[in-house]
C-alpha cells in the first residue's frame, strides 16, 4: 500500500540538488547505453535494448525510458558532428535511407500492396547499403584514392531527364526552412 502524506514533502534547496544529480545521472548512464547498442547495431529494437539496460544497471529499464534516451541523444547524430567512421556512417546510411527513401511515395505502394513485405525489405536493404557505400567512398579517408572511381562510375548513370532537386520541405526542420528561404532569396 502507498505511503499517503497529509502535508506536502517540502524538499531543502540542497536535497532538491541532490535529486536532480541523481536522476541526471541515471539518464546519462542509460544515455551511455543506448548509445553503445545503436552504435554497435543501428536496427537494435527498444525491447532488446530494455533487456541489456535491465542487465547492465541492475534495474528494471521499461521500453518507453527506452525511447526517452534515444530521443536525449537524438538517436546519436543530431547531439555531435557525424564522423568518418564505418560505425557512423552505417548509422547516416540508415537515417538517409529511412527518411529520404522510405518515407516518401514508395511507403504508400508499400501500404497499399503494390510492393510486397519481402520485396520493401530487400529494397530499403539495397537503398542502405548503396548509401554507405557511398558515403564510405566519400567521407573516409581510407576510400581517398578510390574517389575519383566511384564520380566516375556515379556520372556513368547521371539521370540527364529528371528534373533538378530542391530542399524538401517535408523533412521540416527549422535550419531546412530557414536555408530555402535564404536560397529563394538570393542571400
Amino acid at each position: 500500500m502507498p505511503l499517503l502524506l497529509s502535508t506536502p514533502l517540502k524538499l531543502t534547496p540542497a536535497t532538491k540538488q541532490l535529486a536532480c544529480a541523481y536522476m541526471q545521472s541515471k539518464s546519462e548512464q542509460l544515455n551511455k547505453i543506448v548509445r553503445e547498442l545503436l552504435l554497435s547495431d543501428p536496427n537494435t529494437l527498444n525491447c532488446t535494448m530494455a533487456e541489456e539496460a535491465t542487465r547492465r544497471l541492475g534495474r528494471q529499464v521499461h521500453r518507453s525510458e527506452i525511447s526517452k534516451a534515444r530521443n536525449r541523444i537524438g538517436l546519436g547524430m543530431s547531439q555531435q558532428a557525424v564522423n568518418s567512421t564505418p560505425a557512423s556512417l552505417k548509422r547516416l546510411a540508415l537515417l538517409m535511407t529511412v527518411n529520404c527513401v522510405r518515407n516518401t511515395v514508395i511507403e504508400e505502394y508499400h501500404s497499399s500492396g503494390k510492393i510486397s513485405d519481402p520485396e520493401m525489405k530487400a529494397f530499403n536493404k539495397e537503398v542502405a547499403n548503396r548509401i554507405y557505400t557511398v558515403l564510405l567512398a566519400l567521407l573516409d579517408p581510407e576510400f581517398g584514392d578510390d574517389q575519383v572511381e566511384l564520380f566516375a562510375w556515379l556520372e556513368r548513370n547521371y539521370p540527364h531527364n529528371w528534373d533538378e532537386p530542391t530542399l524538401d520541405s517535408g523533412l521540416g526542420t527549422a535550419m531546412l526552412r530557414n536555408q530555402a528561404k535564404r536560397m529563394e532569396s538570393g542571400a
